[in-house]
């Protein structure tokens, strides 16, 4: 450990030598002002397109109102630099996926009547607040695979926030699917004991 640090401080020393110093401070003196002028504008423009992808990219994720979308890619693509910091301030706080999980899921409201829904333990009928993922009562789990893109769900979901598969409807296919598959495995075993049956008579005629 000891020789890789005397390494590294040997390296810095050499690195910082008179002669690469004076080495770097020719190269720096070598462009002309007009030069420096053309790197910085190019620095400015790569910077400039770089705000205006982060913008698209994070206002997208944090809003479906195209209106301002539109607001906030224009001013930052035309008031940049003095918009962009404004820009944390008055974009939503949270994304789509982290507003559909807390604000849209702490209280869960029956759409019909517009009153909370009471969320009770599948296995011991407990009341549950909307943010246990256990039971406190029974520790019972309340999460589930989503039986398509195995995400993890609220068991109460019926549809999976991910993949947006119906559970239920899901689930009959899965049924049917598998009723399916034991049918054709009896028919292949019906098949392979008929061809056994006619091989064993075929057997007994030859030997009459």
């Amino acid at each position: 450990m000891k020789d890789f640090l005397n390494n590294i401080w040997t390296m810095i020393q050499n690195l910082f030598s008179p002669e690469n110093i004076e080495s770097i401070k020719n190269f720096l003196m070598s462009f002309t002002l007009k030069e420096y002028m053309v790197i910085l504008v190019i620095y400015l423009i790569l910077l400039w397109i770089g705000l205006v992808a982060f913008v698209f990219k994070d206002i997208t994720n944090r809003t479906n109102n195209i209106f301002i979308q539109i607001v906030s890619l224009f001013l930052v693509t035309f008031c940049t630099p003095l918009w962009f910091p404004l820009y944390f301030i008055i974009r939503p706080w949270k994304t789509l996926l982290e507003q559909y999980y807390t604000e849209d899921d702490i209280e869960e409201v029956d759409e019909i009547t517009g009153e909370i829904k009471d969320l009770y333990c599948e296995k011991c009928w407990q009341h549950l607040s909307a943010a246990h993922l256990y039971c406190p009562h029974c520790w019972t789990n309340q999460e589930k695979p989503c039986l398509k893109c195995k995400n993890q769900i609220r068991t109460d979901w019926d549809i999976c926030p991910f993949c947006w598969v119906d559970q239920e409807k899901y689930a009959e296919l899965l049924a049917k699917a598998e009723a399916l598959k034991e049918k054709v495995e009896e028919v292949k075993v019906e098949e392979k004991v008929e061809t056994k049956v006619e091989s064993e008579e075929e057997v007994k005629e030859e030997t009459k």
